[in-house]
């Protein structure tokens, strides 16, 4: 009677353990498809910093230079409209090279002006310094119209709030050093850092919004690649990885699905039956009707 009762539980035991097992290749697959696309916008998010730290940092050079009557004035200059048409490429990936081209225009529109800015006011001309400021100011709301008209999830107000941000702490640090306070110099430059890092991720937030098939990277039945599309940013050189795809889980897991009671390991999953005769054949351990291991002296009731 036992044998009876044993042989219908481990059947079913054995079927829900292979439904399970069924299952677990699909969640594992799309567990994978959710971390790439993850690391796909970490690495957006990586590539933009990397532009905008630029922006400020070559910025600051040219402050620097422009300042003290430095030689590599120039040199910091075209640098700094090199990065104007870096950023242009990186949004071109995503709304069109028109549209690069257009944000590069009105980016260099904003160093240019700076530039001005930076002259009048060395030179304490006030009336020129308030002209240029008065263009800067408006430059950079035509920059934020220009973004909130290409993605909804960047709204114009809170655009215009990032660039008069930006514009406020570079004029700071112009201040600062026309002033030589070192002190307030260097506070200013770790303001205008911390600043250009949330504006960029804010970018990059209604990028991936916006576009989440886009930064999701294709797949192959080898590997995936990890980036911007296009090959990554101008700055970082294109970098990419590599990750593996899911194999079924039962050939990565194999030994941790035999079921060894008092015999060879046999896998509990269903396999073909080399013998159509033998389907209904209790004479083989185990049965191979159901794929299952049984110990010798379980004798079905039937």
């Amino acid at each position: 009677m036992r044998s009876c009762r044993l042989v219908p539980l481990t059947i079913v035991g054995a079927l829900l353990w292979s439904a399970a097992v069924e299952a677990a290749p699909r969640q594992t697959k799309h567990a994978a498809r959710s971390a790439v696309h993850s690391d796909a916008a970490a690495m957006l998010k990586q590539d933009m910093r990397k532009l905008w730290t630029d922006h400020v940092v070559w910025t600051r050079d040219y402050i620097v230079a422009a300042v003290g009557d430095q030689p590599d004035a120039q040199a910091a200059a075209n640098r700094l409209m090199k990065n104007q048409d870096d950023l242009g490429n990186a949004i071109a990936r995503y709304y069109g090279a028109p549209a690069g081209q257009q944000l590069t225009t009105l980016l260099k529109q904003h160093i240019s002006i700076a530039v001005d800015l930076i002259k009048a006011a060395k030179a304490s001309d006030k009336s020129g310094q308030s002209q240029a400021d008065a263009k800067w100011q408006q430059n950079a709301v035509e920059i934020a119209d220009f973004l909130s008209k290409a993605n909804p999830n960047w709204p114009r107000a809170a655009l215009v709030d990032l660039m008069k941000k930006h514009l406020s702490t570079t004029t700071d640090e112009v201040v600062a050093r026309l002033s030589k306070n070192w002190d307030a110099d260097v506070r200013a430059f770790d303001a205008v850092s911390d600043h250009i890092l949330h504006m960029s991720d804010a970018l990059t937030d209604g990028i991936v919004k916006q576009f989440p098939e886009k930064v999701r990277p294709r797949q192959d039945d080898h590997h995936v690649t990890v980036g911007m599309q296009g090959g990554g940013s101008a700055a970082s050189g294109g970098r990419s990885m590599s990750l593996p795809t899911q194999k079924n889980l039962r050939e990565m897991l194999k030994p941790m699905y035999q079921f060894v009671p008092s015999g060879p390991p046999r896998a509990i999953c269903p396999i073909v039956v080399p013998n159509e005769s033998e389907k209904f054949s209790w004479n083989w351990w185990p049965p191979t009707r159901f794929s299952i291991a049984m110990p010798p002296w379980v004798t079905p009731c039937w």
